[in-house]
């Protein structure tokens, strides 16, 4: 009686032991939903990165003081948006401090800025529960990791714009395009 005991109790645990198994379509699913994510994310960020240059390309151009009502037409803004970010002097115009400028661009991008950060506390959330992989997929995983790496760079030249604009434009479109291509290695990485 105690051997068949025994096999039962044995058949109950490997019942139980591969139900807790992970699974391996959802966790490639989830893979792939954090990777899609963060090329989502860093798309956004590019929009915001986009305006940094451009401000600043416009700041150095223009060598003196800029008309209010030329930066509202330049970035769009209203010329009350304008006066509400921009340092003003007292002749009433924007200063051609590139530097002032950008974070002037930054300050009007401070609510979508606030939302991307939420989401990347989320995306680093997601990607530490993928650490548990299924046979198979540690190498998809690797790459997510590479990935959250360019992510996280690309954020932080969101937070603090730095260099020279050349400087500046380089790196941002070196790390666009190694998210990207990042972003298509993962789909080559994971198991068929």
């Amino acid at each position: 009686m105690g051997i068949i005991k025994r096999i039962f109790i044995l058949i109950v645990t490997l019942i139980m032991l591969s139900g807790c198994g992970i699974n391996a379509e959802e966790y490639e699913a989830d893979l792939k939903d954090a990777a899609d994510q963060m090329l989502e994310e860093s798309e956004q960020v590019l929009s915001i990165l986009d305006q940094y240059t451009s401000i600043w390309s416009f700041s150095i151009e223009n060598r003196s003081a800029i008309g209010v009502n030329e930066v509202a037409s330049f970035t769009g803004l209203s010329e009350d948006e304008v006066k509400e970010y921009f340092e003003i002097n007292s002749m009433g115009n924007v200063t051609n401090d590139f530097s002032s400028n950008v974070h002037s661009v930054k300050g009007y991008f401070d609510d979508q800025i606030d939302g991307l950060e939420k989401n990347a506390k989320n995306i680093k959330e997601k990607v530490s529960e993928l650490k548990d992989t299924p046979k198979d997929y540690e190498k998809s995983y690797d790459e997510l990791l590479d990935l959250y790496d360019l992510y996280e760079k690309n954020n932080e030249m969101m937070h603090s714009p730095s260099g020279t604009l050349q400087e500046f434009n380089k790196d941002k479109n070196e790390l666009q395009n190694e998210i990207k291509s990042k972003h298509k290695r993962i789909d080559v990485v994971i198991p068929n």
